[in-house]
């Protein structure tokens, strides 16, 4: 199963093609661009007893506009096997009791 889904990502990103059907050095392009993301992380220290190995998955969107503006929204999420909530000074508003 991970072994195929590696082999659809690397294929998928093989057919992207780039086309080049408007002149930009006469008049500045609108384009809309999306981004994934993936990250794996080992913490050190303290931060390794608290919560272990996590990765972070996410993803982006951005426009630009004709006048060269740009606009980006982007999103992530953090997971791992382990998380130690029993420190109250992180993040006190979030524990109920």
């Amino acid at each position: 199963m991970k072994k195929s889904f590696i082999i659809f990502i690397l294929c998928l990103l093989a057919c992207q093609q780039g086309h080049a059907q408007k002149d930009i050095s006469k008049e500045p392009a609108s384009i809309v661009m999306f981004g994934a993301r993936y990250s794996f992380q080992i913490p050190g220290a303290d931060t390794r007893d608290l919560y272990g190995i996590n990765s972070t998955i996410g993803g982006s969107l951005t426009y630009k506009t004709g006048g060269n503006w740009f606009f980006r929204a982007e999103a992530g999420y953090i997971f791992g096997n382990r998380l130690n909530i029993t420190r109250t000074e992180l993040l006190p508003f979030l524990l109920t009791s």
